[in-house]
């Protein structure tokens, strides 16, 4: 499912050799916004993706794929962030897709960045993954507290549809409302513990059978 799997590791050094002898300050990269962080937290809450550390990945900038470069997505303000001599905000309609912690994410345009959670040629999962902000006081200074508010989406063509619940993915599938009805009831546990992974499967349910019917 990965948006960069058929690109050749000889393509991929190919690049990277080229990007490390011109430096990417003096790439496509180096368009945007310089970024310093704005918010104080404690007990290792952030607002980023996974963690707030600078980790290696891909994305495709102003049409052009750069690999292995350090990245980290702010979830709160839908910021995608490049390391290079300086921490630079990229500008998010020029990004069309990423690939973080091996996870792929498109770029939506009405929704922001959407991680892929399942693809098939009939219709898509994604998730935005979204953090909250909250101001707090303590006795002598103020911090923020970042909480996970994330949402799930089904695509189906062009268009994104909020999915709340199993009445959601019925609407879309009617015919289906069996087959998806015993699906969220057998996988209730991992609907609650890693809904991630439950939609990957009810994704992998839909699409079989929609195959075997044709």
């Amino acid at each position: 499912m990965s948006i960069y799997s058929q690109v050749s590791n000889e393509t991929k050094a190919a690049y990277n050799l080229y990007d490390e002898i011109i430096g990417l300050e003096n790439t496509a990269l180096s368009y945007g916004k310089y970024y310093s962080e704005k918010y104080r937290t404690l007990d290792n809450n952030h607002q980023y993706f996974v963690k707030n550390d600078f980790v290696k990945g891909n994305v495709t900038y102003q049409n052009k794929t750069f690999y292995n470069v350090y990245l980290k997505y702010n979830t709160s303000e839908d910021l995608l962030i490049v390391k290079n001599k300086n921490q630079i905000a990229l500008e998010n309609a020029l990004v069309s897709n990423f690939k973080l912690y091996e996870k792929d994410f498109i770029n939506s345009e009405t929704l922001g960045f959407l991680e892929l959670i399942y693809k098939s040629e009939q219709f898509i999962f994604l998730k935005k993954n979204k953090k909250n902000k909250r101001k707090k006081l303590n006795e002598s200074f103020v911090y923020y507290k970042f909480l996970d508010k994330n949402t799930y989406y089904l695509k189906i063509d062009v268009n994104y549809y909020e999915v709340e619940n199993k009445k959601d993915v019925i609407n879309h599938f009617p015919e289906l409302k069996k087959l998806i009805s015993n699906t969220y009831k057998i996988n209730k546990k991992l609907y609650r513990t890693n809904t991630d992974s439950f939609y990957k499967l009810l994704g992998n349910v839909i699409s079989k059978h929609i195959k075997n019917k044709i």
